[in-house]
């Protein structure tokens, strides 16, 4: 009986090991939504309150290069969202000081836009502070940066 027990927890006590060790090191790469919205310039606002932060929020500054990394690969897995992926890398050093976590296809007064929302913050400091942007799908144009 004893033996059985043994071998038991030989089988299962690695499964639940890596259960729970993904549990703590998983961080969500970056949301898309596809929806068709409609927002106006002043609108955006309301959608980077409503949407939550990631569970990078908070952390060093110093994490945004690898953090950013994961998420432009996430967006590369979908061809939906290589566009948005390219614009990001083009727009945008790599060493920058950010992370999108959330984007959006949407039109943004009557435009078609990409949506990104993204935390940031000061160089030695934390990803605390949020900011959303809207660009041109088309041509990539900044229709509107904002910070809330």
């Amino acid at each position: 009986m004893r033996r059985i027990i043994r071998q038991t927890l030989w089988i299962i006590l690695p499964a639940l090991m890596a259960a729970l060790l993904s549990g703590c090191f998983a961080r969500e790469e970056i949301t898309f939504v596809s929806e068709s919205n409609t927002y106006s310039v002043e609108g955006l606002t309301a959608l980077g309150s409503a949407v939550g932060k990631p569970s990078f929020a908070g952390d060093p500054v110093a994490d945004a290069v690898e953090l950013r990394q994961t998420a432009l690969t996430a967006l590369r897995r979908d061809p939906a969202t290589t566009a948005l992926a390219d614009l990001l890398t083009d727009t945008f050093p790599p060493e920058v000081r950010s992370v999108p976590y959330y984007a959006e296809l949407a039109k943004v007064d009557n435009r078609d836009a990409w949506i990104v929302i993204e935390v940031w913050g000061p160089s030695e400091g934390r990803l605390d502070n949020s900011r959303i942007w809207a660009f041109d799908k088309d041509t990539g144009d900044v229709i509107v940066s904002t910070v809330f």
